[in-house]
């Protein structure tokens, strides 16, 4: 069964019935109907997007996105003889046949399961950090702001606190300290 949340279902409307407008129409037929989803996610738009528009990535679930890419690369090794690996030295090596993986990703199952156990790994943590601004003298009152923080948005978090007192910087490192490291990742170690 694929999982799917909203945001997913409304994204592959988007990109797969071009010719229609009704997307909230759209969403609710599709909804649990792995007969109307499946042709749908084997769409070429859908990757063509994926690997065109920045934000689809973070629009999507990562169980859409291995769902998709899956279904992409059975496609492609189909027509490959064999799936080639890179040794020590540099030298190209067949490791599998492309046909033989091709029909393993054919089944379904199996390919759900590859794409529940891909986005596992593609975890994200979030929190909201909240701070005071423009205090009132005497009152102690002000205008508080808020900011959410996932993993996919420290680099963006810190500019943002280059500017806050050092108490909140402090409570931010302790925030971040908590969170896993990304690759890529613009922070403090």
């Amino acid at each position: 069964m694929l999982h799917l949340t909203e945001s997913d279902l409304r994204f592959l409307v988007e990109t797969v019935a071009t010719s229609r407008r009704d997307y909230d129409h759209l969403v609710n037929l599709i909804r649990d109907k792995e007969d109307l989803l499946e042709p749908m996610l084997e769409d070429p738009k859908l990757t063509e997007r994926l690997f065109r528009d920045e934000e689809a990535l973070v629009r999507i679930s990562p169980h859409l996105l291995f769902s998709v890419l899956l279904r992409r690369l059975r496609k492609e090794l189909e027509t490959e003889a064999y799936i080639l690996d890179v040794d020590i030295k540099g030298k190209r090596i067949p490791v599998f046949e492309g046909p033989a993986v091709a029909e393993m990703l054919s089944d379904k199952q199996t390919r759900d399961y590859l794409a529940e156990m891909l986005s596992s790994f593609a975890r994200t943590n979030s929190g909201i950090i909240s701070r005071t601004v423009f205090p009132i003298p005497d009152r102690g009152l002000g205008m508080l702001k808020s900011i959410r923080l996932t993993t996919t948005r420290i680099a963006e978090l810190s500019r943002t606190c280059s500017v806050w007192t050092q108490y909140t910087f402090r409570r931010w490192l302790t925030l971040r300290r908590s969170l896993p490291v990304v690759p890529g990742d613009v922070g403090v170690p």
